[in-house]
């Protein structure tokens, strides 16, 4: 958010709609129809129409995708996800890692998988699902850290 120069207080709206994607659980099912980018490029149709008019920024509207996306692609790494559900009726699973060796030689070992299954649907009685994930939280970290530091150089006016 530092890089698109959005203010601290935007970022945390930002932050919080990234989040709407898991609005799907008060239906009892997780990873419905807020998992797919087609929802969410029919729902943030008329942010853009209201771009398009100047009642809305292009950017608001574009970073509003970009958070939510973001959301959709990191669950592809910790879960099946229906992101391209009702044109695709698969979910898809992607798994990532590598490592770098340095020792007597220097070595690089990836790990890359990339699964689907049928999208099915079911409702839950009991969620069991992780409230974070140790890559969005990484994530979040990085991208808020700049800002809090800046806030806080500012504050105590080292940083002018």
């Amino acid at each position: 958010m530092l890089a698109l120069r959005v203010p601290f207080k935007r970022a945390i709206i930002y932050s919080l709609i990234a989040l709407l994607p898991e609005l799907d659980v008060l239906f009892h099912i997780h990873r419905w129809f807020s998992h797919t980018v087609i929802v969410w490029f029919i729902a943030l149709t008329p942010l853009l129409l209201l771009s398009f008019y100047g009642k809305v920024s292009f950017k608001t509207w574009t970073i509003t995708l970009l958070v939510i996306i973001s959301h959709l692609i990191l669950d592809l790494t910790n879960s099946y996800t229906p992101i391209l559900w009702p044109l695709l009726n698969l979910s898809i699973l992607i798994t990532f890692s590598s490592n770098v060796i340095i020792g007597e030689d220097v070595g690089i070992t990836y790990d890359f998988n990339f699964k689907v299954e049928p999208t099915v649907f079911n409702e839950f009685q009991h969620l069991d699902a992780p409230l974070y994930t140790t890559e969005g939280l990484l994530i979040t970290i990085i991208l808020l850290l700049p800002i809090v530091l800046g806030r806080i150089l500012q504050r105590y006016r080292i940083l002018t």
